[in-house]
């Protein structure tokens, strides 16, 4: 810290945090006659709990990291009776853990990155009695090494390195099998297997995707089934089904699916049936159905078209009990026996309305419907066995059963959620049916989810006032820094919406904050407010029935703003608000543009699902508010940025491949810049942050294996690579570009050569874009995030790999790089601030402080 500098002070606790058991049970898994399940409580934080069954056996393992801090576990697997698990104890870092249920033999299986450090895990599986799993290289960035454990420190071990971006894991004979890009070319995915041994593990073929994937992979037998997806940029143009037998001989293409009211062929839900493949595919005929596969070409074909005629009953299948096999289609529960004849509906046997959650016991299956007149039913199969649970509905009166659920034998335990009322986690007995309390938890102020814990909370300044949701997104707080300011201004109607960015994220504009909320499953509202309490608001529920993630068009124009649900006729719901309008209102027909065309709002968006998506413009009213529709047309256009009133998208055409273009609102405006991949399939590319910098756009863009840093004033003369920037595979996925504009200065982060990623810096040309220090030496990097200008100096937050994430500050030397402050006193860990706001003073940010939680901090900008 600074000689003289002061601490950034916490304004605010109270409430924020809870003082009792709070939240949802979340990760349910099974083992033998146990459950394992994720939890917490203000002593405790978030930590591993057990049941098996009844009240008393139902509670916390151990207290992996001490105190209030949360060890966090996720990536629950069982073996046998026990579990592994992923767990921080604060010492160690994350890593692998183990535990049979109880305190003492709860312990951690190994550290694999000694000291704080925590290593990092992209997938695991059990085949076996071992654990598989993937870690990444503690010596190559980028790289993966495949490790089994048998649950001790001598028997977790390496087995094959040099993996990138490996996915899929899947048991396959004695082994696994997985995918992996091929080097550093991440439009091709290679198939291994393993078999433990570094001689077993073995490359069976490589596929030619673009921006696709191998995925599914699904053992039968002695075969691996698996779907290929090759496309070009932003959507698939051919999916197919293929089996191998571990060798690449033996791999070979069975059958390409056509489109069938989508935009690319439909292949999903590939599952094991006996010694045969079932699954969901669709063909121009049927529309997407219950397919079947002996692993022959001849012996793929649809089952049955359970939606007679190219309508899509879109199959989603549960699995298999007492020989048969559960699904749903048109959200509809059925039975099949893998013949056409023998795959029916269950209406004798459970109510057809609804779309019900099936959960498949070893010899029960149970149904519960998301309406509450219809409750929790089960079936063994017979029309005696079958019938509603009596008892289910009187015990959540008032709500509805949801949240996770699993089936331990025969028992159903599951957590019982009342809106306000908070979680209740119940065991449901087969042989009574009679729901036995295990234990309550109240409405929670602390999501449980770990990458919700880390991530980006929802933060706006509006004046000198930073306005935030509480944790459970169903309060807004304003903060002036003050602890006398820090109060709750809002009750959210429903809860905060999470969805895509654009969707999510908070809108300010002329001083009046506009934010999403979820009422239920399909209502949703646009609510508003000034930074008090008297000047808020919410508009009337809007129905969304046909979308699962609804999204909202926000457009500020002029004073004011205009909005409308992204469904249906977007003009006919265009509603205004701001500028002295109170409460949104809907736009006159017969209403003037706001704006003109230059100034107008460009977006991309479908009518239907069967059309892919097209540029759009609002003015503000209702003959504006129209698709560009343009000659030749352009697909899936995706929009960048905006400077000196021209709009920059990415799009395709059938003729130019993948490129950049800019529109001024109109037909006649719009234009292709620069083709960035030439030809119908083009190259590999993935695009970046855009900025506004000297009247000019600035984005990064990677094209197969080069990373630029480019500029474009809308012509393709001045379109152009500043400078090319070191790179790895990866990078834009794993690093999230960030810019910042401070004095004529444009930062960014990105690699440094032969190191990390670290702050830069750039005037605008290629001489003048360089790094400004090197703060944590090495090829991990100290990852700057959240870039945020101040007066003089910007914000950001690093890891110097000393004192965890912290709050970090430059003026664009190295020397004047320097930690404001560390929240954690020095001892290794991080304080992970996030949701950097700035006033015309002030800088806002929320840590997470161990034993503490989440606290808004506030300082004077420099």
């Amino acid at each position: 810290m600074m000689q003289g500098q002061t601490l950034p002070e916490p304004v605010q606790n109270a409430k924020l945090t809870p003082d009792r058991l709070f939240g949802r049970p979340e990760q349910f898994t099974a083992a033998l006659a146990k459950i394992f399940f994720v939890a917490v409580n203000t002593s405790q934080g978030a930590e591993l709990w057990c049941s098996d069954g009844t009240a008393n056996g139902t509670g916390p393992v151990k207290d992996i990291y001490p105190g209030r801090g949360s060890s966090l576990p996720e990536m629950l697997v069982a073996k046998g009776a026990a579990i592994f698990f992923v767990a921080d104890d604060g010492v160690h870092g994350r890593e692998w853990w183990t535990s049979d249920g109880t305190e003492v033999g709860t312990r951690i299986v190994a550290d694999l990155t000694e000291g704080v450090r925590s290593s990092d895990f992209s997938a695991a599986i059990l085949v076996g009695t071992k654990l598989w799993f993937f870690a990444a290289s503690a010596t190559v960035e980028g790289e993966f090494e495949l490790w089994t454990s048998d649950g001790t420190d001598a028997g977790t071990q390496p087995v094959a390195e040099g993996f990138r971006c490996p996915a899929n894991l899947t048991p396959y004979g004695d082994g696994v099998a997985f995918t992996q890009d091929e080097g550093l070319d991440s439009a091709r995915k290679q198939l291994w297997k393993s078999d433990g041994t570094l001689a077993g593990t073995a490359f069976i073929q490589s596929f030619a995707v673009g921006q696709g994937s191998v995925d599914s992979l699904t053992q039968v037998g002695n075969d691996l089934f698996f779907a290929v997806r090759a496309g070009r940029p932003t959507y698939v143009s051919d999916t197919r089904l293929w089996k191998t037998d571990g060798t690449t001989a033996g791999t070979v293409d069975l059958h390409q699916f056509s489109a069938s009211n989508s935009y690319d062929g439909f292949l999903r839900s590939l599952t094991a049936f006996g010694d045969k493949l079932l699954f969901a595919g669709s063909d121009s005929a049927t529309g997407t159905e219950l397919w079947i596969s002996d692993g022959t070409v001849a012996g793929t074909a649809l089952l049955k078209d359970m939606t007679p005629g190219e309508d899509n009953s879109e199959p989603q299948l549960i699995g298999q009990m007492g020989g048969k096999f559960y699904l749903k289609a048109d959200g509809l529960p059925w039975v099949s026996d893998g013949t056409a004849e023998g795959t029916v509906r269950m209406g004798e046997f459970v109510p057809q309305n609804g779309s019900p959650r099936i959960s498949l016991g070893s010899t029960i299956a149970y149904f519960d419907y998301a309406d509450p007149s219809l409750g929790l039913w089960k079936t063994d199969g017979t029309l005696t066995g079958s019938g509603r649970l009596p008892s289910a509905k009187a015990t959540v009166t008032g709500g509805f059963w949801r949240g996770e659920r699993v089936v331990v034998g025969d028992d159903l335990y599951l957590g019982g959620y009342e809106d306000d009322k908070g979680t209740k986690l119940w065991r449901l007995p087969a042989a009574t049916g009679v729901p036995v309390l295990l234990e309550a938890f109240k409405p929670g102020t602390w999501e449980i989810d770990r990458d919700l814990l880390i991530s980006n909370p929802e933060t706006a300044v509006i004046g000198n006032k930073v306005l935030f949701a509480s944790e459970d997104k169903r309060f807004l707080w304003s903060s002036d820094g003050r602890r006398k300011g820090t109060k709750r201004i809002m009750r959210i109607p429903g809860y905060l919406h999470e969805g895509t960015p654009t969707e999510a994220n908070f809108m300010v504009h002329n001083e009046t904050l506009y934010f999403v909320t979820a009422t239920g499953s399909s209502k949703h509202q646009l609510a508003w407010t000034d930074g008090s309490s008297r000047g808020s608001g919410a508009t009337g529920l809007m129905n969304f029935q046909a979308r699962e993630t609804p999204a909202f068009l926000r457009a500020g124009l002029g004073e004011h703003l205009y909005f409308s649900p992204l469904a249906g006729d977007l003009a006919d719901s265009l509603r205004v608000a701001g500028g002295g309008i109170k409460a949104p209102r809907a736009v006159k027909p017969d209403q003037e543009a706001a704006v003109p065309a230059s100034e107008a709002y460009v977006f991309s968006y479908s009518p239907d699902s069967e059309i892919p998506e097209q540029l759009w413009v609002c003015d503000g009213s209702r003959e504006g508010t129209k698709p560009l529709v343009l000659d030749p047309p352009v697909y899936y256009p995706v929009v960048r940025g905006k400077v000196e009133g021209l709009t920059y998208f990415t799009a395709s055409t059938d003729a130019d491949g993948y490129g950049l273009w800019v529109t001024g609102g109109t037909v006649e405006s719009t234009r292709l810049v620069k083709d960035l991949s030439p030809g119908v399939l083009g190259e590999m590319l993935y695009f970046g942050a855009f900025v506004e910098f000297k009247g000019e756009a600035y984005y990064l863009m990677q094209v197969d294996d080069v990373l630029g840093f480019w500029r474009s004033n809308g012509t393709t003369a001045r379109t152009s690579l500043v400078k090319e920037l070191p790179f790895r595979a990866g990078d834009l996925t794993r690093h999230a570009p960030s810019f910042a504009v401070l004095n004529d200065v444009l930062y960014l982060n990105g690699r440094v050569d032969g190191g990390g990623y670290e702050l830069w810096k750039s005037d605008g040309t290629a001489v003048g874009t360089v790094p400004v220090a090197d703060v944590h030496p090495g090829y991990n990097g100290s990852d700057p995030r959240d870039l945020t200008a101040g007066i003089n100096v910007l914000y950001f937050t690093a890891d110097d790999g000393l004192h965890g994430r912290e709050l970090w500050q430059s003026d664009g030397t190295a020397e004047g790089t320097r930690m404001v402050a560390d929240l954690t006193d020095g001892d290794g860990l991080s304080a992970d601030p996030v949701g950097l706001s700035r006033s015309s003073e002030k800088l806002f940010f929320l840590s997470r402080l161990p034993g503490i939680g989440r606290r808004m901090h506030v300082m004077n900008l420099e």
